[in-house]
């Protein structure tokens, strides 16, 4: 029984922990979307003050611009929907994890009525093992945002160049930024891995409770 309790009591903290920690998760996620709609609305304005200023600078017609930069616009949403995409499957992942570490402390009787004992260095070594994946999943979806970021600031920079170039700029030049923008696209998971060793199948059940 004591064993029990300490297995329970063990798995109470760490799940109270995750809770915290995606609650905290939750909120920086909600910071970084409504990052990422500024990105994508301060990329909106400079594209439009390109568009304005060449239109009334160098007679460009409209249509011709919103040609050149047509791929451009698609690829951006692509990305800003992938980051968006990698998110909300990372906020789901660690949903999942603390679910499962709460199943492992779930005690249930067998047919003859009979509690199950835990082997307590069993479950810490589950649980070590999803918190190794847990850090893995963090560590990914942070070099994702950064590269994002990164990402965002060298497309202002590129747009504020070709603004301020607007006298001596050539179609070409338009062209041939534009393309290169859109080789840099950042490689963003729809989704994390999901591996079903983070659950306990029928072997490590046996381990873990032992009838």
């Amino acid at each position: 029984m004591e064993v029990v309790e300490s297995m329970q009591k063990l798995t109470q903290e760490i799940i109270a922990s995750y809770d915290a920690r995606i609650a905290s998760i939750e909120e920086i996620v909600a910071t970084t979307y409504e990052t990422l709609g500024d990105f994508r609305k301060r990329r909106m304005e400079m594209k439009e003050r390109l568009r304005e200023t060449l239109a009334s600078e160098k007679s460009l017609r409209r249509k011709d611009f919103d040609h050149m930069v047509e791929r451009f616009v698609e690829v951006q949403s692509k990305k800003e929907n992938d980051v968006r995409n990698s998110i909300r499957s990372y906020v789901r992942d660690q949903k999942t994890l603390v679910k499962e570490l709460g199943e492992m402390t779930t005690l249930r009787d067998n047919s003859n009525g009979n509690g199950h004992t835990f082997d307590l260095k069993t479950l810490r070594q589950r649980i070590s093992e999803i918190k190794t994946r847990q850090q893995k999943q963090e560590d990914a979806i942070s070099r994702l945002l950064r590269d994002y970021l990164k990402e965002e600031e060298r497309i202002s920079d590129k747009f504020s160049q070709l603004i301020s170039n607007c006298d001596s700029l050539r179609i070409k030049d338009i062209q041939e930024t534009m393309e290169s923008l859109c080789c840099t696209v950042v490689s963003a998971p729809h989704s994390f891995e999901r591996r079903s060793p983070d659950r306990l199948n029928n072997k490590e059940e046996n381990q873990v409770c032992q009838i």
